[in-house]
């Protein structure tokens, strides 16, 4: 090793001690039809971000897609949970319904600023007007960009109280926000009492420690706008 990187000879008495030196390894990426084309694999602390793709989101484009003829929308729900499926679903079915009614007046704010409560890393539109620049990349982190997450899900609405199977944590004087499909705008609930369903008793909080643990919470108005299954969320910063 010695000889080969310093001409110096250890058989010779004359090693530079070169198996002391201070090394780093590369890691560099070949691509199949791109032979000679080497990307190197870049780590820091938290590990490497080379393939850390934003998130594909055509909604900024949703009017372009349908004004072409497209009829068919499929959402990506694979490994997802269903706050993210529910949401994506109910976002998307709102968009198009107020693209067809009114077409000229259509702009993409209002259902952008709902998804990006969801899971995410960031949002691209990928390759959808041409190649993409750096900005389809997340060069910083992996973490998610939204500080929302699914608080639960209601199992019932009856004589004043919801019944919500937790998902998060809820403690007492939290705001829940209620995703109702008869309402696009989400409806605000402070907690102001939460009772243990299995017992009744008042609780300050109570975590999802095992399935099915749920909590009723007294509720004024109209509770047929929250039907089983309602997802509710819970903005945690």
């Amino acid at each position: 090793m010695s000889a080969f990187m310093a001409s110096r000879s250890a058989n010779q008495g004359m090693c530079a001690h070169s198996c002391r030196w201070k090394y780093k390894s590369r890691l560099l990426l070949e691509e199949e039809l791109r032979p000679g084309e080497y990307l190197e694999m870049e780590e820091d602390d938290n590990g490497s971000y080379i393939l850390n793709s934003k998130d594909l989101c055509l909604m900024p484009k949703l009017d372009k897609i349908i004004s072409i003829g497209i009829d068919s929308l499929k959402i990506e729900g694979r490994n997802k949970s269903e706050y993210y499926a529910a949401q994506t679903a109910r976002v998307y079915r709102k968009a198009i319904d107020d693209y067809f009614d009114n077409p000229g007046g259509w702009q993409p704010d209002e259902y952008m600023k709902e998804l990006i409560t969801l899971q995410n890393r960031g949002y691209t539109i990928g390759f959808f007007d041409g190649m993409p620049g750096r900005e389809a990349q997340d060069y910083i982190d992996t973490s998610s960009k939204s500080n929302y997450r699914n608080a639960g899900v209601i199992k019932s609405s009856v004589n004043g109280f919801l019944t919500i199977e937790l998902r998060h944590k809820l403690k007492k004087e939290n705001e829940i926000e209620i995703l109702s499909p008869f309402k696009f705008e989400p409806v605000k609930i402070i907690l102001n009492k939460i009772y243990d369903k299995d017992n009744n008793n008042l609780v300050e909080e109570l975590a999802p420690g095992k399935t099915g643990q749920s909590v009723k919470i007294p509720v004024g108005g109209d509770l047929s706008i929250f039907p089983e299954n309602t997802i509710i969320r819970i903005k945690t910063a």
